[in-house]
């Protein structure tokens, strides 16, 4: 898998209900995540989350 597509995995995240996500870490094998790709996360949940015409 490419490191393109593999990133693109990571940062789809899963809707759980109207202000919960779920994301992913694959591919690191690490009991942690990293703080990058936390904030990151959090910034896509939080684009998805509000009204459409609203700006972030």
């Amino acid at each position: 898998m490419s490191a393109a597509m593999s990133l693109k995995q990571v940062f789809d995240l899963t809707p759980l209900d109207d202000d919960r996500w779920a994301g992913r870490s694959d591919g690191i094998n690490l009991p942690q995540v990293f703080g990058g790709q936390l904030v990151a996360q959090s910034l896509i949940a939080a684009t998805k989350s509000i009204d459409e015409g609203r700006l972030p």
